[in-house]
């Protein structure tokens, strides 16, 4: 108890000294030519029309590969205290024959959307987190008409033992080395599906965890809780 509140305390005293230094410090004010000018020279260096993901896939990789590890920790929270909580023999779920199939179109549907959020994420509004939780939503669903059992079998099947995560993991880290490095791959012609260099490779790797990731979390929910 008392090294929780310890952590509490830390945590809390450093959040304030953060929140202090960000309001004392001086904001940068860029005028629009400026503005413009930065716009221009992250196209040049990335060759992605979508300059978000120029911004957060480039020159702030840094912010990028601690979100996708605090994710990954998130879920393996989740995973882990959930077995203190038991699992549940009930499990309730949507029977109404017109629900079930229109929740599994939907599916279906959320599904194809984050394939192409992650796949077209360099080009156009989108990337690999808000196409995780697209398909992370497709699989929950999924699970409230009652096809939870056989998500779990081909999932499993698909990433026994974590391994499937913790070869995205790795993979990610080491392409974010190589890009921090220097190591650069072509950059291709803008507006082209093979452009922007290690970004749509990116893309498709956060797409693929944080899909993983949201359905880890749903699924040991599920088990602790029922599905309504």
């Amino acid at each position: 108890m008392k090294g929780a509140f310890r952590t509490l305390l830390v945590t809390s005293m450093m959040t304030t000294v953060g929140v202090l230094l960000l309001l004392f410090q001086e904001p940068m004010i860029f005028s629009r030519l400026e503005s413009q000018e930065l716009v221009t020279r992250l196209f040049e260096e990335t060759r992605a029309t979508n300059i978000v993901s120029a911004v957060y896939l480039s020159t702030r990789l840094y912010d990028t590969v601690f979100e996708f590890l605090v994710f990954t920790v998130a879920a393996g929270g989740v995973a882990f205290y959930s077995r203190f909580l038991g699992k549940t023999t009930q499990f309730v779920c949507l029977t109404d024959p017109a629900t079930a199939i229109t929740l599994r179109f939907l599916a279906f549907f959320a599904f194809l959307s984050g394939v192409y959020l992650a796949i077209f994420g360099h080009l156009t509004p989108g990337g690999g987190f808000a196409a995780g939780v697209a398909g992370g939503t497709a699989f929950f669903l999924l699970a409230i008409t009652g096809r939870i059992f056989v998500l779990e079998k081909q999932i499993a099947s698909v990433n026994r033992n974590h391994l499937l995560e913790q070869g995205l993991i790795t993979t990610f880290l080491s392409l974010a080395i190589l890009d921090l490095w220097g190591i650069e791959l072509p950059l291709g012609n803008p507006g082209t599906l093979l452009s922007a260099g290690y970004i749509p490779l990116y893309n498709l790797l956060i797409f693929l965890k944080v899909t993983l990731g949201t359905w880890s979390i749903v699924y040991h929910f599920i088990q602790s809780r029922g599905i309504l």
